[in-house]
Order: C-alpha cells, then sequence, then structure tokens
C-alpha cells in the first residue's frame, strides 16, 4: 500500500541523497588527507635536492629549504582547515539524516532503529576523537616544519621552538572556533527539524 504522505517520499528520497553525498565526503576527505602526507614530504625533497654534502654529519638548514618549510606550514595550515571544513559538511549531513530518522521514529519504528535520531548528533567539536587527533597531528607537523623554517631563516632554535609550538595551537584553536561556529549556526531558525 502506497504511503498516503507525499512528504514521506520526500524524506526517503532526501535519506538516500544524503547518504551518498556522505559517502563522497568521506572520499573526498580521504583525498586532502592525502595530499598533506604528500605535502609534507616536501621539505625532505627540498632538502635532499638543495643541501651539499657536509663533512661530517647533520648541517644546518639553508635558507631555501627553510622558506620550502615555512611554505609547507602555511599550506599545510590550509589543508587543515579544509579537512576540518570537509568534516563539518560530515557531520551536517549525518544531524539531516539523523533527523529524517527521527521523523519516522516519531511515527512509530523507533524500535527499529539503532541509529541516532536526534539532529544535534554528532557534535561539531569531536573532542578527544579522530577529527580533533587528525588536526592535531596534522599541527604538530605543520608546526615542526614552521619551526624548522624559522630555525633555518632566523638561526635561533627558541624562536623556532615558539613558533611550533604557537602554529599548533593554532590549529587546535581555529578547529575549536571553526567547530563552535557550527554549532551556534545550527541552533538557529534554519535548525534541522522535520
Amino acid at each position: 500500500m502506497p504511503d498516503p504522505d507525499p512528504g514521506h517520499q520526500f524524506l526517503l528520497a532526501e535519506f538516500e541523497s544524503l547518504s551518498q553525498t556522505t559517502i563522497a565526503r568521506n572520499e573526498k576527505l580521504d583525498r586532502y588527507v592525502t595530499i598533506f602526507v604528500t605535502l609534507a614530504g616536501a621539505p625532505a625533497g627540498a632538502y635532499a635536492l638543495l643541501a651539499k654534502p657536509a663533512p661530517a654529519g647533520f648541517h644546518p638548514l639553508s635558507p631555501p629549504v627553510g622558506a620550502v618549510a615555512l611554505l609547507v606550514g602555511f599550506l599545510g595550515l590550509l589543508l587543515a582547515l579544509i579537512v576540518a571544513q570537509v568534516r563539518f559538511n560530515i557531520i551536517l549531513y549525518v544531524r539531516a539524516t539523523n533527523a529524517i530518522r527521527g521523523h519516522f521514529a516519531a511515527k512509530g519504528v523507533a524500535d527499529a532503529l539503532l541509529l541516532p535520531t536526534r539532529p544535534d548528533v554528532p557534535p561539531y567539536y569531536e573532542r578527544l576523537k579522530h577529527t580533533q587527533f587528525m588536526i592535531t597531528a596534522m599541527g604538530l607537523v605543520n608546526g615542526c616544519y614552521v619551526g624548522l623554517g624559522f630555525h633555518a631563516l632566523a638561526r635561533r632554535i627558541d624562536l623556532a621552538v615558539v613558533a611550533g609550538v604557537v602554529f599548533l595551537a593554532v590549529h587546535l584553536f581555529v578547529y575549536w572556533w571553526m567547530a563552535r561556529e557550527r554549532d551556534a549556526k545550527d541552533k538557529g531558525p534554519g535548525r534541522l527539524r522535520f
């Protein structure tokens, strides 16, 4: 027997579309992480190309390699922010899917549903979960490159350490702030309700 409510057909089609979009966004997230890992290898390549053999062991980075390291650190920050935004979009789609699931749960199928039915789940700020760990790891790599870049250009280890730590902190703060802004937008007039 066909469903008499045409809105249900729309919601079912929307549910399928959101599921497919979430899968596509996850694949996009994987590609951005791959780009980041590739970018993270650039300073090592620059070092290998520009370094002159030293008579004994390790020698300081040259200014051109330091400039490449700084550039990679800043490009890495941009990639970390893109990764966070893609993850936020995935969360938005999952929340919309949960809201649709919640709509049908209210119609009497709640016992059959195992996944969340609330439109505020999952949270945008995933404290001590994989997204925060990924942003932290990206920030650590980028911070190391910024620190190496400052060391190569300024020849001051104290400045290099401070720059690297501050750059890591910038990653974590911006991720937290962007997540907070997304949460605030979801609590406005366009909140996910059906």
